[in-house]
C-alpha cells in the first residue's frame, strides 16, 4: 500500500526535527576531514587559534555534538600538551598525534565536568608530547576505531589558513 504524501511529509518532518542540532558555536570552527587507514573518513571541527583551543568543547552538550565527528586541535610544533575538562557535558577520548598524524597516545573515558573550574577539581589528561590532539565522544563508534600506531590523513578541505 503506497504511503500517502501527508504521512510521508509528517515522517520527514519528524526525522529532521528529531535529529540533534549542532551547537551554534561550532559554526565558528573551520571543518576538515581525517581518514583512518581503513579508509573511513570523518569530519572534524578545527581549533587552530588560541581562543578556539581554549574554548574547545566547553559548553557543548552531548546532544549538540555528533558522535561521528571530532575536534582537532592544531599546533605549530610538537610540545608537551595536556587537556582539562571544565564545562564539558560528555566524556571524551583524547587522541595525541605527532606531526605526521600518527597516533602516539589515547586517553580514554576522560570524565566530563559540567561545572566551572572554580567549582571543584577538574579532570585532566596526562601530559603527552604532541602536535595535534583530537577529541571524540568516548564509547562512540568513531572512538573505538582509533588505535595507537595508526597514521591518519588530514584534509583541511581547501582551507588555506591551515
Amino acid at each position: 500500500m503506497p504511503m500517502s504524501r501527508t504521512l510521508f511529509g509528517f515522517l520527514l518532518i519528524c526525522l529532521v526535527a528529531c535529529q540533534p542540532s549542532e551547537h551554534p558555536r561550532l559554526s565558528d570552527y573551520a571543518m576538515g576531514t581525517l581518514t583512518l587507514p581503513t579508509g573511513y573518513s570523518f569530519y572534524v571541527y578545527i581549533a587552530a587559534t588560541d581562543l578556539q583551543r581554549k574554548k574547545g568543547l566547553s559548553g557543548i552538550t552531548k546532544d549538540s555534538f555528533p558522535s561521528d565527528r571530532g575536534m582537532l586541535f592544531i599546533y605549530q610544533e610538537m610540545a608537551l600538551r595536556h587537556f582539562w575538562m571544565p564545562e564539558t557535558h560528555f566524556d571524551l577520548d583524547i587522541v595525541f598525534m605527532k606531526s605526521d598524524f600518527e597516533i602516539i597516545d589515547i586517553q580514554r573515558q576522560l570524565k566530563h565536568f559540567p561545572y566551572s573550574a572554580s567549582e571543584g577539581e577538574v579532570p585532566r589528561s596526562k601530559p603527552v608530547s604532541s602536535q595535534f590532539v583530537l577529541e571524540v565522544k568516548s564509547g562512540s563508534i568513531l572512538a573505538n576505531q582509533l588505535h595507537i600506531g595508526e597514521k591518519l590523513v588530514f584534509d583541511a578541505n581547501n582551507n588555506p589558513d591551515l
